[in-house]
């Protein structure tokens, strides 16, 4: 009798962790869904903060109906709430190049430590505000010079104060990941949290993944070229550009 009570115990505890699994992964998939739905909305305040008009309503469009986009929003992993933090990063770092104003360049920065917060992959989405501070208008002489220097090194501070404290807080009480946890012990390029990556240039990565991107969305991908080249000319939209002419450089090579 005392077996058995124990194993009818052991059964609703194992009953109760699954419960609780189901409700969390129910939560994630939920969270995940709305930042992926709110996207859009994201994306069309950003192109009208860049000044666009009814490019705003394409640019929402063309995020909102992506099939990869979609695919994501319906996955507990961190892909849609990274590309929903680069899309809010990329909207007051439009009205930085444009103001000037130095809560834009922070603001650009927090959601840039969201997103690296969500995955090691977002670290890179810095280079938005930090790009929107090379564009911006402050000075490169005398007091002006001293502004743009303080706004940079407190958005950098931010930054790397919101990342460590939301998404990397095992850094503080366990130290960097040590190399044997990352590809055997036999890895030997640049390692974060477990997630490692390799530099380098391949032309067979390139075709493998534009051959990838291609088949997700090639209406998409083709609109996207076309409107990267007009991006490049409006200054308020050019940190996004170059930051995505750099992401792909890195990554489509890698």
């Amino acid at each position: 009798m005392a077996g058995s009570a124990h194993e009818k115990s052991l059964a609703r505890a194992r009953a109760n962790r699954e419960r609780e699994r189901a409700e969390q992964r129910h939560g994630l998939r939920l969270l995940v869904a709305l930042l992926a739905a709110l996207t859009p909305w994201v994306v069309f305040r950003g192109a009208r903060a860049a000044g666009l008009g009814k490019g705003a309503w394409v640019a929402a469009w063309l995020v909102g109906t992506g099939l990869l986009h979609t695919q994501f929003s319906v996955q507990e992993r961190p892909w849609a709430p990274l590309v929903f933090f680069m899309a809010l990063s990329v909207w007051p770092a439009a009205l930085y190049v444009r103001d000037g104003r130095p809560r834009h360049l922070y603001a650009s920065g927090l959601a840039a430590a969201l997103a690296f917060a969500c995955h090691q992959a977002g670290l890179p989405m810095l280079g938005i505000a930090g790009l929107a501070w090379l564009f911006g208008p402050p000075g490169w002489r005398g007091p002006e010079l001293g502004r743009r220097l303080g706004q940079g090194v407190l958005c950098v501070a931010l930054f790397a104060g919101v990342a460590l404290l939301v998404g990397h807080p095992y850094l503080l009480v366990h130290g960097p990941t040590q190399a044997g946890a990352v590809s055997g012990g036999e890895f030997e390029g640049i390692k974060f949290g477990g997630q490692g990556f390799i530099p380098g240039f391949r032309w067979a990565s390139f075709t493998r993944l534009s051959w990838a991107l291609l088949g997700y969305d090639p209406v998409a991908l083709l609109l996207g070229l076309v409107g990267l080249a007009a991006a490049l000319r409006r200054a308020s939209l050019r940190p996004a550009a170059v930051f995505l002419l750099l992401w792909a450089a890195v990554f489509l090579f890698n």
